[in-house]
């Protein structure tokens, strides 16, 4: 059998310069943080995780520690279940589309909920098929799952010490529970926070270079190229809308005491005279079941979606990723 090849990772020269030097320390960085956390702190950590026995395919019951002791090292593994859904961006792009497809002439999906009250242009549908349909969304690929979170409960304060280099085995199975991969975990650990720093702060002085930030925007994408002595880096400056959609979320179906902080729907249930709630024009419809008598405007709740959309929007410049090209 081959004998255990060891490849040495060594602790970096915090070293960061907009020079031809730096530039080398960066490029070290960035390669050796990739091959640690694929090689060495994800393999061990999916060990771990498998160690616990609980998987999306098996879920306990309630949330549950285990843990595991490896030589002087313990770790405990929480495992939580979790209920994974569809993000707000999603259920409110579809919420949208529902809006503006139920306006269609002779839509079958929503002609059974299609109201056009006497003396006014506008259709209306219950609030409560909006309310569905949110619901709907929310519960169309929701999944069960679990979230396994990692704490290292015991173990010494530095596993590097005054060590100038982490060894490595490479034929060895890393994802081995053993107190040696344990102690090989950590120190890589150790040496990732130091290779994340060195990364983060040098692609930072890049990006400075630009001129460019949320608080100075361009009017449209830029590229920045800077070369330091056999590197060249492309930093892009590219203006877009942030949304946050769990707040537009809230806007719309928030349960809350005070009017103010509560959505519009609660308020609109709640026969609430609000004056941001005059755009839905809510009125009620003598026949049909108790939870689809209140009506909205199909065009008020659109033009209410869109106004929170664009309250809940800033203006953000994206730097990253930075293109770093080694003309070596």
């Amino acid at each position: 059998m081959k004998a255990t090849m060891p490849v040495t990772v060594e602790v970096p020269q915090h070293y960061v310069e907009l020079d031809e030097q730096g530039a080398r320390n960066y490029y070290r960085a960035r390669q050796r943080k990739a091959f640690l956390e694929r090689e060495v702190i994800k393999p061990f950590e999916d060990a771990l995780r498998e160690h616990t026995g609980y998987s999306d395919e098996n879920i306990p019951g309630e949330q549950t520690e285990v843990g595991l002791d490896l030589g002087e090292i313990r770790f405990s593994m929480k495992c939580t279940p979790a209920t994974k859904r569809p993000s707000y961006e999603t259920v409110l792009s579809d919420l949208r589309n529902y809006l503006e497809n139920a306006r269609e002439p002779f839509n079958l999906a929503t002609a059974w909920s299609i109201w056009r009250p006497k003396g006014k242009n506008g259709l209306y549908i219950p609030l409560h098929a909006a309310e569905c349909r949110v619901e709907s969304k929310q519960n169309e690929v929701e999944s069960r799952g679990v979230k396994i979170e990692i704490v290292t409960e015991a173990a010494p304060e530095s596993v590097l010490g005054d060590a100038q280099a982490l060894p490595v085995p490479l034929n060895r199975a890393n994802k081995e529970l053993t107190a040696g991969n344990a102690r090989v975990y950590l120190g890589a650990q150790e040496l990732l926070d130091l290779y994340k720093s060195i990364v983060s702060e040098f692609e930072n002085a890049l990006i400075g270079l630009t001129g460019y930030s949320n608080s100075n925007m361009p009017e449209e994408t830029t590229n920045h190229w800077e070369s330091l002595g056999e590197h060249l880096f492309r930093i892009p400056t590219i203006p877009y809308a942030s949304t946050c959609y769990a707040k537009v979320m809230s806007g719309l179906t928030k349960e809350d005491d005070k009017p103010e902080k509560a959505g519009d729907w609660p308020l609109l249930r709640a026969g609430s005279k609000v004056r941001r709630l005059k755009k839905y024009d809510a009125r009620k419809r003598r026949d049909g079941k108790p939870e689809d008598r209140l009506f909205i405007s199909l065009d008020g709740a659109i033009e209410r979606l869109d106004q929170l959309m664009t309250e809940h929007a800033a203006q953000k410049v994206r730097q990253r990723p930075i293109e770093h090209y080694p003309l070596v």
